[in-house]
């Protein structure tokens, strides 16, 4: 019998989460740090309740926009293509209809 897998969230830790607090939506952390090469992507996770949409209107990250259901995670990818900076990205809580905050928008560092 083959063992079962676990779901890569009990596994390895997001890099970002959002959640939803008393009175609104927050990504924790609101400003993170990636540092491509050695690290390649972005790991997001949803514990929002609801679905969020994830999308880069800079193009840091690849594979956007892309909706997210809750307990969902996807690890976007970085875009190599672009020079080290401070990107900002938006995630929108579809059955909300509310953006998640961060540190409004909530923004990825790009370190090469």
């Amino acid at each position: 019998m083959k063992p079962k897998e676990e779901p890569m969230g009990r596994a390895v830790p997001a890099d970002i989460v959002f959640r939803k607090t008393r009175t609104d939506y927050r990504a924790a952390p609101p400003v993170y740090t990636a540092h491509p090469p050695t690290k390649a992507t972005v790991l997001i996770r949803n514990l929002t309740g609801s679905r969020v949409k994830v999308w880069s209107p800079q193009n840091a990250l690849l594979d956007t926009p892309r909706e997210l259901d809750d307990q969902d995670e996807y690890p976007f990818p970085i875009n190599a293509e672009k020079d080290s900076g401070t990107y900002a990205y938006t995630a929108y809580v579809v059955d909300a209809d509310e953006f998640v905050e961060g540190n409004s928008p909530p923004v990825i560092i790009i370190d090469k």
